[in-house]
């Protein structure tokens, strides 16, 4: 990456990871409980059956026929996953039920509010509410206005 790069963008991250444990250690599961079942099923399909994974029109039937299941499948493993219960958590108090990562994120923003940012209360004067959220400066451009028309046409009232 540097070479292609160049050095100072801080394109690799150099040393020992620690920071990153439980994202590693989510991938981990989600390969083992997800991912390799269909990896192996494709990696069957190229070796035994004549899939090519690099023409178009084989990828394009794959994605027709088992999009679907694989999402349905990464549905079903998310659910199970966020509804398991944590072995062990840092900081947590010996004797406590250990909480799944629902409740985690749950609780989490009803203490914290979401991603952590307070957000404050703000008053609008009841003349102003009926105006809330127009942004005039596009309002009074004529190429905003133009192309607003252009592609959304009035529907014609009968």
């Amino acid at each position: 990456m540097e070479f292609m790069r160049g050095i100072g963008r801080g394109s690799y991250i150099w040393g020992k990871s620690v920071h990153n444990v439980r994202i590693e250690r989510l991938w981990v599961d989600v390969v083992t409980g997800f991912v390799s079942a269909w990896r192996d099923f494709f990696s069957d399909l190229e070796a035994n059956h004549g899939l090519n994974a690099s023409e178009p029109l084989h990828l394009c039937v794959l994605h027709h026929l088992f999009l679907p299941c694989i999402n349905a499948d990464a549905d079903a493993w998310a659910e199970a996953w966020n509804n398991h219960r944590f072995s062990r958590l840092p900081n947590h108090p010996r004797g406590t039920p250990l909480p799944t990562p629902r409740q985690l994120y749950f609780f989490g923003t009803r203490q914290n509010g979401v991603r952590a940012v307070e957000v404050q209360e703000e008053e609008l004067p009841v003349n102003e509410i009926a105006e809330y959220g127009i942004d005039w400066d596009a309002h009074d451009n004529d190429r905003v206005l133009r192309l607003h028309w252009e592609r959304n046409p009035q529907d014609e009232i009968d």
